[in-house]
């Protein structure tokens, strides 16, 4: 699929060139939708009749191949998606994998809380960046929609993260929903068998809706056309995780796979961003070691093949830390490699920096 260029932007700008963009030309306007420094509706004349038609063809240009999808609200909503290259090299990658760490409501209101508030804090700085965690994923262990809602009702009291619910139980979901609905939460998941309740959940609720149908690109295809039929506009892809042997390759091939039908072959049921459960690790490994190194690995490969959300379960220093700094370097511009000024440099003066 051939990248959008300044030109093909600016044939549908007013060519006016009156500034009120903030950028001197409408040229200069055009790049800046490029960086996505600036949005289509920030140029005031296209709320004018005479020029409405074109900003609505430049909206539909501008859209990438894989939409982005935000999940929560406030200062810490995530956008995830958004992509229109398939190697950052192209172009550079917009929005970093969203790191999710689960909970679910077999845990008592005190180890609920304390692990809620260690994963909403944590926060480490790296070449003069913060580097944090981005939602929680609350799972329904025990199938029960009174304790599921008891559960969301205690993380959404101790964090302001966006939040993940979790359960294939539509009456479970649908309790979770009602509760959090503020927050946008993401629903996972809709399959081929509760699609339909799932759909009014999310149109209900107003919560972007996450398609499973692991192992079969073309059943996940065939469901987000249903969930698109019916009125879900925001949509997250599960196409499964398989964490050992053959199976892990077939999950990598997966991912890969999608993301080329979308930007490549133009494939708009899959031009969505892409979910991993890197926690599966978990359910192959006993060991708490062992169980934390799987999981990292299938981070930093799930990251690296075009997932735009993961969900964890170990929020151990040493698990998660090689994956955050994975993904900071990914998510750079390639043009404009990391720097960082020492604080003593920072803080001197312009005389007493000429010396140091």
């Amino acid at each position: 699929m051939a990248r959008v260029s300044p030109m093909d932007i600016y044939k549908l700008l007013p060519g006016l060139n009156c500034k009120e963009c903030g950028e001197d030309t409408c040229m200069a306007f055009a790049s800046a939708l490029i960086e996505r420094t600036k949005e289509v509706m920030d140029c005031p004349p296209f709320e004018k009749d005479e020029y409405r038609e074109k900003g609505q063809k430049l909206l539909e240009l501008m859209t990438p191949p894989v939409k982005e999808v935000i999940l929560g609200t406030g200062e810490r909503a995530v956008k995830i998606g958004g992509e229109e290259v398939m190697y950052r090299h192209e172009l550079t990658f917009f929005n970093q994998t969203a790191l999710a760490f689960d909970v679910d409501d077999a845990m008592s209101k005190e180890e609920l809380e304390e692990r809620v508030r260690y994963i909403s804090k944590y926060t480490i700085t790296r070449v003069g960046q913060d580097l944090r965690y981005d939602a929680i994923a609350i799972r329904s262990k025990t199938g029960d929609a009174t304790k599921f809602g008891d559960a969301v009702m205690t993380v959404c009291e101790n964090t302001d993260m966006p939040v993940i619910l979790c359960s294939l139980d539509p009456d479970v979901l649908e309790v979770g929903a009602g509760i959090a609905a503020e927050r946008r939460p993401l629903l996972y998941a809709a399959t081929k068998d509760n699609w339909e309740k799932v759909v009014s959940i999310a149109l209900d609720n107003g919560c972007p809706v996450v398609a499973s149908a692991p192992g079969d690109i073309q059943a996940l295809a065939d469901l987000v056309a249903l969930l698109e039929d019916n009125g879900i506009q925001d949509i997250v892809l599960d196409p499964g995780t398989n964490p050992t042997g053959d199976k892990f390759g077939e999950t990598i091939d997966q991912l890969t796979m999608l993301r080329m039908l979308a930007i490549e072959e133009g494939a708009k049921p899959l031009g969505y961003p892409i979910l991993g459960v890197p926690a599966v690790a978990w359910m192959v490994e006993e060991d708490p070691i062992r169980a934390g190194f799987l999981e990292a690995s299938i981070t930093a490969a799930q990251i690296m093949r075009f997932c735009s959300i993961v969900i964890l379960h170990s929020p151990e220093v040493w698990s998660v830390l090689p994956n955050l700094t994975l993904r900071q370097n990914i998510f750079t511009d390639p043009r404009k490699p990391i720097k960082w000024t020492p604080a003593s440099t920072r803080s001197a003066s312009p005389t007493s920096r000429a010396l140091l």
